[in-house]
């Protein structure tokens, strides 16, 4: 039985190679001791998406808003997103 994880995912895995970390995003965000409201001023968004994209109730592919928030906590984008394995290894097995 595959990983429910993985599962979770399988939608975001047709989309992207790489898909955003969420968690990653808060813990850096508050480590430097940035509110969330200025994070999402900052990048472009509402605080309430970053909210979500940080609780992982959001997952967005690989995009601009991705990147910005990367630039914006000055960490590279591997730190922020993590690879997806090929769709073809989430199908469960029969």
């Amino acid at each position: 039985m595959p990983c429910i994880f993985l599962l979770k995912f399988r939608r975001v895995a047709r989309m992207a190679s790489r898909i955003t970390h969420g968690p990653a995003i808060k813990a850096i965000r508050k480590a430097l001791g940035i509110r969330q409201d200025a994070l999402a001023q900052q990048v472009g968004i509402s605080k309430s998406y970053l909210s979500r994209i940080e609780n992982a109730v959001e997952v967005p592919e690989l995009n601009a808003t991705t990147k910005r928030l990367a630039d914006r906590l000055g960490v590279p984008l591997d730190a922020i997103t993590y690879p997806v394995p090929d769709a073809a290894l989430l199908q469960e097995s029969a």
